[in-house]
């Protein structure tokens, strides 16, 4: 009994300790609901600042898109309709793609361009497209050659409001219309007709008198005439009627083909012929006059002939005329050696040996000669000489056999 009132004391000991340690640890529970719902409070007010933070961002973001002020596009110094907008100013990137789903996208409103960095419109394109239509443009891409109004072109085309050109042997600048008609001025001052009225037909005036810087003439004769393919004439009463002749004087007549007929009154006939003179006629092919039978002239100062072609002067037919001279002089001077060679008297029959002396003169040029001849046999007979001049001396021998 005792026992099991001691068991019993025990078991009602532990379940009195249980039971105080299960009300402790739910008062401790308790304590630790009251400080989460506490800390839940502040969690909930601080999730209603937030929200309340977030409210006034979304109200700012809207107002700042709504203005223009943020975002990859926002618009800077003045309200919309004013000011400047800007793509991405605070980003990188070096290019801006319109492309969307559907492809490529047209972008319009574009204003025309001005700075180098602007974008052209559509507008600006088509202006430049319209002058490139009106450009002058090379021919061809080795750059040598431009030809107004296009390569093909039938109608002329005017230049206009073109500079002086440089004049000169290396000038290659183009020449205006006021440095023409200066030029025409000057040629026009050769005669009555206007040299511009008169290209590319063959100009004929009758001049009483005309000059200029560089060329003058005057005359009271008949209008020069220029008939032949590519003809000249210069001067009153002036001919020149065949082909690539050239009559140059008053009374000048080329009428050979290719002939040049200069100087007053001078006449190149033939074909080929060159008169040269006034009054000078050239009447034969391929020839130069520079006279007329019983009108002839001297041709002076001539430079000495080089060429097989070329013309002699009196020099050089000078130096030719004392080398004959001189050949003349010795063969005068051997004939007349020659001569007193044969004047010496031979051996006589009978005899053996005879020796002689001789003389001989040709044509006022003398000679002494010597020799022997000798009978060696009846049949057999020799003979020789020699002689002497002022020009050179003429030896002889010779043998002879008789029967």
């Amino acid at each position: 009994m005792s026992t099991g009132l001691n068991t019993t004391n025990s078991s009602l000991t532990s379940l009195s300790t249980s039971t105080s340690t299960g009300l402790s640890t739910v008062q401790s529970g308790v304590a630790s609901l009251s400080t989460g719902l506490s800390t839940t409070n502040s969690t909930v007010a601080l999730l209603s600042t937030s929200v309340s933070t977030a409210t006034s961002g979304v109200s700012a973001l809207s107002t700042g898109i709504a203005t223009g002020t943020i975002g990859l596009v926002q618009q800077v110094g003045g309200a919309p309709g004013n000011g400047v907008i800007t793509v991405g100013a605070s980003t990188g990137g070096t290019s801006v793609d319109f492309t969307g789903t559907a492809g490529a996208r047209q972008l319009t409103g574009v204003a025309a361009g001005t700075a180098p960095t602007d974008a052209v419109n559509v507008s600006q394109l088509q202006a430049v497209a319209s002058v490139a239509n009106d450009a002058v443009l090379y021919d061809s891409a080795t750059h040598n050659s431009v030809t107004l109004g296009g390569v093909g072109a039938s109608s002329a085309v005017a230049l206009t409001n073109v500079a002086a050109g440089t004049i000169s042997a290396t000038s290659t600048d183009a020449i205006n219309g006021s440095q023409l008609f200066a030029l025409e001025t000057q040629i026009s001052s050769l005669g009555n007709g206007s040299l511009g009225a008169q290209l590319p037909q063959t100009s004929q005036s009758t001049v009483a008198s005309t000059s200029s810087q560089y060329v003058s003439v005057k005359s009271t004769g008949s209008a020069a005439s220029a008939t032949g393919t590519e003809s000249v004439a210069v001067g009153g009463n002036s001919t020149a009627s065949s082909a690539h002749s050239v009559a140059v004087g008053s009374g000048a007549q080329a009428t050979g083909s290719n002939s040049s007929a200069i100087g007053s009154n001078a006449v190149a006939a033939a074909p080929n012929s060159v008169a040269v003179g006034s009054g000078s006629i050239a009447n034969e092919a391929n020839s130069v006059s520079f006279g007329s039978p019983g009108s002839e002239r001297t041709l002076t100062n001539v430079a000495p002939g080089v060429n097989p072609t070329d013309a002699v002067n009196m020099s050089q037919l000078n130096s030719v005329q004392q080398g004959v001279n001189a050949l003349a002089r010795q063969a005068y001077s051997g004939i007349a050696g020659a001569t007193a060679l044969t004047m010496i008297p031979d051996v006589d029959p009978g005899k053996t040996l005879a020796i002689g002396i001789g003389s001989g003169n040709y044509k006022g040029y003398s000679a002494v000669a010597i020799g022997f001849s000798a009978r060696l046999t009846d049949n057999l007979k020799i003979k020789g000489g020699a002689s002497t001049s002022g020009s050179g001396s003429v030896v002889g021998a010779g043998i002879g056999y008789q029967w």
